[in-house]
Order: structure tokens, then C-alpha cells, then sequence
């Protein structure tokens, strides 16, 4: 919300990283509940730079990180669901988890279209729990764009990722990292790092090592970029 005062609007912006072009503008409703807003504006790393950093700001890429319907609903609606059923007794973060028995541990956790911030590093979070011990495995595949010549002239474009177009179809590098899920919540972590190859989103699938009567569940999704290091 901003504070107007006379024939003017101020608010105050946060400002996550300087590594992230921030895109701003402003609306305002009428006495008549008419809206009408400013034309957007990008702020570059030059506008950026003489202003302080918010660093409390955390930016997830995974919409709705905590698995509410609203998210749930949107991925089954694009017949991509994430499998489980919701749980809203046992959870770690948020209204509910995802939770996972007998039949439905073959095909696990899945987000078909894991989106990210073009060109950065991320630390990929998913917390776990089991009613038993159980092996798990967590598989992230990036995904090349599509899109022909249109996409590598966005590309172009941008000079944080022009550099990438002449691995526009390098072969993809699939990333796995091996956990053990028990009776207390815990983080599975990835370190993702900046692709040198163009990455339009991600592929993640989480399940067990090998067909299990057990009931384990899943919570708080993380997928959040890591600022360079000269923006501090």
C-alpha cells in the first residue's frame, strides 16, 4: 500500500537481490472502484544499486511452497498432479503435507514444471517424513526450451543469458541426491547450480528406492535462487 499525499503516491519497494531486474508499477482504485494502473517498469542492476537490500525477502520459484489446494488444484487441473493424498494432521509447515501409502509410493512426488529464476543458482528444499525408516530419491531434470527461433531471440536479448544459446543443445544433466526418511521431519537439499545450457523449467520426482507398504509424506518445497556474490 502506498501513502498519498496530495497528487502524489509513495511507497516503499522491497528489493530481493540486485542480481533480479524488478518490475514495478502502480495502481490506484476510484471512488467508483475503477482501476487503473502505470505502465510497468524495469529496473536494471545500475538502478539498483544505490539502494539497500531487503535480505528478510525469501523468494520460492515453487508456487505455494507449503501444498495448499490452490496448488494442488492447479497442477491437477494441467493433469499434472502431484500424487499423495492431503494430509492436514500431519504436516510440517503450512495447512497440510502430501502423504503417500501402499499403492501410490510407485510414481512418488512429482512436479512436472518446477520453475526457476533464468541463468541463477538455487538451493532445492523438500521435506520429508516416514512412519518407518525408507530410502528415498530425489531425480531433478532440467528441461531445454522449445519454442525455435522466437525463444533464441528473447535469449539474445538478455545478457545474463545470451552466453548459453551455443549450448542451446548440449545433452541435459539429471541430478539426483539419495536420503533416508524416518519418524522426524527433515530437509532433502540440493545445491542446483547456474546452468551453462538453457533451462526452460525443471522435472522432480521424489519416491522410495523400491515398493514399500510404508506412509511417508511431503512438505515445504523450496526452490529458491541464490544471489551472486557481488550483490552483497
Amino acid at each position: 500500500p502506498a501513502e498519498i499525499e496530495q497528487d502524489r503516491a509513495r511507497a516503499r519497494l522491497p528489493i530481493p537481490s540486485r542480481d533480479l531486474p524488478l518490475v514495478v508499477w502502480g495502481s490506484i482504485t476510484d471512488t467508483k472502484d475503477v482501476l487503473t494502473s502505470t505502465a510497468p517498469v524495469t529496473l536494471t542492476r545500475e538502478t539498483l544499486e544505490t539502494l539497500p537490500l531487503d535480505e528478510n525477502v525469501s523468494l520460492n520459484a515453487f508456487i505455494d511452497g507449503e501444498l495448499g489446494d490452490g496448488v494442488l488444484n492447479l497442477y491437477q487441473l494441467h493433469n499434472q498432479p502431484l500424487g499423495g493424498e492431503p494430509d492436514s494432521e500431519i504436516k510440517h509447515s503450512g495447512k497440510q503435507s502430501l502423504r503417500f501409502s501402499g499403492g501410490q509410493t510407485d510414481q512418488g512426488f512429482q512436479i512436472q514444471r518446477l520453475h526457476h529464476v533464468p541463468g541463477m543458482a538455487h538451493t532445492l528444499s523438500v521435506w520429508v517424513r516416514a512412519d518407518e525408516s525408507m530410502p528415498l530419491t530425489l531425480i531433478l531434470t532440467p528441461v531445454r526450451p522449445r519454442g525455435g527461433d522466437l525463444v533464441l531471440e528473447l535469449v539474445a536479448q538478455d545478457p545474463a543469458l545470451s552466453a548459453m544459446i551455443p549450448h542451446w543443445n548440449d545433452p541435459v544433466e539429471v541430478m539426483t541426491v539419495a536420503a533416508v526418511a524416518d519418524a522426524d521431519w527433515k530437509a532433502i537439499t540440493l545445491e542446483v547450480p547456474a546452468p551453462k545450457a538453457p533451462v526452460d523449467y525443471y522435472r522432480l520426482r521424489l519416491a522410495p528406492d523400491k515398493p514399500t507398504a510404508a506412509t511417508w509424506w511431503v512438505d515445504t518445497v523450496r526452490m529458491q535462487f541464490v544471489p551472486l556474490p557481488c550483490a552483497q
